[in-house]
């Protein structure tokens, strides 16, 4: 599963005396919605005490085992989704970036996270296009004013990256 990270990773950082867990969903990479697979890792004591006396014995079902086995294995799939995702994150970034209302935050995943300044409701005004956002007002410490979107195909994050100027009433 190192193959799943990349260069920003602190998976070397994993050790007994250092309080960290790492966590991994194969949902959204493998593109596998409902089913429920990953992983977290820890080599603290005191976390793996709480895992191990939390944990259910079967905590995740038989198709989810089988695919996660199956799509792990998948190196080329991994590769390709690797470049693919760099190249369209890169593109929305600098998309919304040239937004000047918008502050845009770093990103390796498979999301962007974003604050607008200007006082509208972007998951109303662009859902009126056909776009959903996410927002992050539910997230401990953030305001309404906080979103995040997903990393799309070039084609749909420039769909949403002109749908956001035009709501926003700003020039690209």
């Amino acid at each position: 599963f190192a193959a799943l990270y990349n260069d920003q990773s602190v998976l070397d950082q994993l050790d007994k005396e250092t309080p960290l867990l790492i966590t991994r969903s194969l949902t959204k990479f493998f593109a596998v919605p409902g089913l429920r697979s990953g992983w977290l890792l820890t080599a603290y004591g005191p976390y793996l005490d709480r895992i191990h006396q939390r944990a259910i014995p079967w905590n995740i079902n038989r198709l989810a085992d089988r695919l996660s086995q199956h799509v792990l294995r998948d190196q080329s799939y991994v590769d390709q989704t690797k470049e693919w995702l760099g190249k369209s994150r890169d593109h929305l970034l600098a998309g919304l970036r040239a937004l000047e209302d918008l502050e845009v935050y770093p990103s390796d995943g498979n999301y962007v996270f974003f604050h607008c300044d200007k006082p509208v409701n972007l998951e109303a005004e662009l859902l009126k296009e056909g776009i959903m956002i996410r927002v992050c007002d539910n997230y401990e410490g953030l305001s309404g004013n906080y979103y995040r979107v997903a990393v799309r195909t070039i084609e749909e994050n420039d769909k949403l990256i002109v749908a956001l100027a035009r709501v926003l009433g700003t020039r690209q």
